[in-house]
């Protein structure tokens, strides 16, 4: 399994987050306890629109899009878990995810921001 993300500095909302506080991060795969591996994401489709960076950002505490996951699939964004599988997961809001910071205020993107956040780390 390749080295997963250990810092996260988007965890928090404010791009000052350090590792593991107080945001789960993932060193190594033994550190992967929360969620365990089959509901952690690794990998995901990033809108096209959106990339600028080697990496996917996600804040934890509050809804808005850093970046934005892809709608390629009918409405839906491929994503790659810990564990090894790899599903398409269709958005309540099947049109284009805004990034850069876009706060969410439709109802159906907070469940689809809810839905990552679940999949993305814990509290420590």
């Amino acid at each position: 399994m390749p080295n997963l993300p250990v810092n996260g500095p988007w965890l928090n909302n404010l791009f000052t987050h350090r590792r593991n506080s107080p945001w789960h991060t993932f060193g190594k795969s033994s550190d992967i306890h929360a969620p365990g591996p089959s509901g952690l994401w690794v990998l995901l489709d990033e809108d096209a629109k959106g990339l600028n960076d080697a990496a996917f950002a996600f804040g934890m505490e509050s809804p808005e899009w850093f970046d934005a996951p892809g709608t390629y699939h009918d409405g839906g964004c491929g994503f790659a878990f810990a564990d090894g599988h790899s599903e398409t997961h269709r958005w309540m809001n099947r049109a284009e995810k805004q990034s850069n910071r876009f706060v969410i205020t439709d109802p159906s993107d907070q469940k689809d921001w809810e839905w990552m956040q679940q999949r993305t780390s814990a509290r420590q």
